[in-house]
């Protein structure tokens, strides 16, 4: 009966030596706490290259304003004068009445007078009743020579370097040459051409175009 009893008791928690203190439950160390270990710190890390980031540099911006901006020009002028878009008017370069053999030639001084350094080309043409046998001749760095006072008039150009569509001369900025432009009525000028007295005209076009260096 007694051991009945004995055995229908509550057990008590279970005491610690003989201080009558419960015994404290101290976890195993294991693979759990080595890994919280290396997470905190690979956290300490990170937050310690981080914290850099929190200071403010200082900055600056400054601004440039740049000077003002213009174009030239390419200017060709002859004889001191424009000839666009009105041709410039070389009187001097006449002669009526002509017979076969004779000619007459004109010196004109050409510049450049803008701001860039360009080669020209000329190109001539002509109108009227004698636009057809008249023979036209541009020469660059020529100067007229000769008379067109007395029978026959024969009037050329000495020196120089033909000059035509295909040809050019370069003038620096500031830079000049002549030109002589000779018209010949050819010694073999057919009969019919007698007796024009529609005047007939020569045009001289000078293209100047800018060169790169």
């Amino acid at each position: 009966m007694a051991e009945h009893r004995r055995s229908q008791r509550p057990s008590r928690p279970a005491r610690t030596r003989s201080t009558g203190r419960r015994r404290a439950v101290v976890p195993r160390r294991g693979r759990a706490t080595k890994g919280w270990a290396a997470l905190a710190l690979a956290g300490g890390l990170v937050l310690g290259a981080g914290s850099q980031g929190t200071f403010a540099f200082w900055s600056d911006t400054d601004t440039v304003a740049s000077g003002s901006f213009t174009t030239g020009r390419l200017d060709l002028t002859v004889d001191g004068a424009q000839g666009n878009p009105t041709a410039y008017a070389a009187t001097n370069l006449a002669l009526a009445t002509m017979v076969p053999g004779e000619s007459v030639a004109a010196t004109l001084t050409v510049r450049n007078a803008g701001d860039a350094p360009f080669t020209f080309r000329a190109s001539a043409t002509k109108a009227g009743d004698l636009a057809t046998p008249l023979v036209v001749e541009v020469l660059a760095g020529s100067t007229q020579t000769g008379d067109d006072a007395t029978y026959p008039r024969t009037e050329g150009c000495s020196g120089g370097t033909p000059l035509s569509p295909t040809t050019a001369t370069r003038l620096d900025v500031a830079a000049s040459t002549t030109l002589c432009v000779k018209v010949t009525l050819p010694f073999e000028t057919a009969d019919t051409f007698q007796s024009k007295t529609v005047p007939s005209t020569v045009s001289v076009a000078l293209a100047a175009t800018q060169v790169a260096a």
